[in-house]
């Protein structure tokens, strides 16, 4: 699956939840449990002063904003071999 089909998709559920959500649905949209995604997370590791990379499994609403906000991508992190 490409990045850009990927974003649509979790797009769409993020949109899902927000009607659902103004339309007083919530309780349903939350036991049907939406989908597990996995990112890789980008932060900032004070202990060694410099940027960290965490595999998370978030729900499908939270992705958007990782993305647009924090510099994550979808799918984890490499693994990082010395």
């Amino acid at each position: 699956m490409n990045k850009t089909f990927s974003i649509a998709v979790i797009a769409a559920l993020a949109l899902a939840l927000t009607v659902a959500t103004f339309a007083g649905t919530t309780q349903s949209v939350q036991a049907a449990k939406l989908p597990k995604v996995i990112i890789c997370h980008e932060g900032f590791d004070e202990e060694t002063n410099s940027t960290s990379f965490t595999t998370l499994n978030i729900n499908a609403h939270a992705v958007a904003k990782h993305i647009a906000n924090h510099g994550d991508v979808l799918g984890p992190c490499p693994e990082v071999t010395e």
